[in-house]
């Protein structure tokens, strides 16, 4: 283990410690080839991580020290993954989105009891408050302050299945 790493360094490799966690849990949980390929960490001021996108998210704002921190699962991987659970293929349909289904929003809850767990193994200290559908509900940062953006990329049998993004206070 390397010592002295800035505190975005430490992000990512506890990220990527998560990521694997996850990646193995949602395979063998879902019965099939999942993985989280690429972990990204990014500095940037939170309006911008804010326009994210105009879609319906699936936002889960979580205890983080004094603070909070937000785990952003985007809809095509909530939909494909709960797909999976109810004893589909995985892929889903293709059909316009417009809102999480009731077994989307059990299945986003699971997956955050999942990373809680992961967060905990990696002494990260993270822990579920609520989840949210739009991001200009949530009041945990200022729109100038600077964040520590993670973004999670998600395959499904080597197919890519959109991403999962974290947002952490600089702090």
């Amino acid at each position: 283990m390397q010592k002295n790493l800035n505190k975005t360094d430490e992000l990512e490799l506890n990220y990527k410690r998560v990521a694997l966690g996850m990646s193995d849990i949602i395979s063998t949980k879902l019965n099939l080839s999942f993985s989280f390929k690429r972990v990204s960490v990014e500095n940037k001021i939170y309006s911008a991580f804010s326009q994210l996108s105009s879609q319906i998210l699936m936002i889960n704002l979580l205890k983080y020290k004094s603070r909070g921190a937000l785990l952003v699962v985007e809809p095509l991987v909530l939909h494909r993954l709960t797909d999976k659970m109810l004893g589909g293929s995985g892929k889903g349909e293709s059909s316009a989105f417009e809102d999480f289904s009731d077994s989307e929003v059990f299945f986003n809850q699971e997956l955050v009891n999942w990373f809680t767990n992961e967060y905990s193994k990696a002494e990260m200290g993270l822990d579920y408050i609520r989840s949210e559908r739009e991001l200009q509900k949530i009041h945990f940062f200022f729109p100038e302050e600077q964040v520590h953006v993670v973004t999670l990329s998600a395959y499904i049998n080597n197919e890519y299945a959109g991403q999962v993004i974290a947002c952490h206070p600089m702090d």
